[in-house]
């Protein structure tokens, strides 16, 4: 097998003739043989589980960021219209329970005295990338190559599996095995 013929087995649906030569894809399970159907098998499950993955991270990514936007623009109106604005602030952010939280967490922290506030803990304590992304993000990336190193074994194991199921050693095999 050469090496051209390795890499045409990793494009999925691609079988190569072994009369002509000729590499054509196909979509009749009758074309592969039973090497031909793993791999495709493995890739289309690879190409599925990227493409939830990543469908997954978008959701993610577009439901914290819209989570950041909201607390950026009720703090801008809240530096604004000043310590009145804060019960309006208080309603708007409690529409996010996460954030609601991260809030109730940081206001506890607050020092309020005749109409002065300050903090005795820095609002980066609370209000950070770890607190505010949700875990979406971070277990799934932490869990990829886990995924994708199970899958690889799968694979491997399975073809060897069949390989050793094919192999015909009172046959035709054995003398072309003791030749080369």
């Amino acid at each position: 097998m050469q090496t051209s013929d390795i890499f045409l087995k990793l494009v999925p649906f691609t079988v190569k003739n072994p009369k002509t030569g000729e590499v054509f894809f196909s979509h009749s399970l009758n074309d592969f043989n039973i090497a031909d159907r793993i791999i495709t098998g493995i890739e289309v499950i690879l190409i599925v589980f990227f493409l939830g993955t990543m469908i997954k991270l978008w959701f993610s990514y577009r439901k914290d960021k819209k989570n950041v936007e909201l607390l950026a623009t009720e703090i801008i109106n809240l530096k604004e219209n000043g310590f009145s604005y804060y019960s309006d602030f208080l309603e708007k952010v409690s529409i996010n329970s996460k954030i609601k939280h991260l809030w109730n967490e940081f206001d506890e922290s607050l020092i309020k005295k005749d109409g002065v506030v300050e903090n005795s803990l820095d609002s980066a304590y609370f209000f950070n990338e770890y607190s505010l992304a949700s875990a979406v993000g971070s277990k799934l990336y932490s869990a990829i190559p886990g995924i994708l190193l199970g899958i690889g074994l799968l694979g491997t194991f399975l073809s060897l599996y069949v390989a050793l199921a094919q192999l015909n050693l009172g046959g035709e095999d054995t003398g072309v095995m003791k030749t080369t």
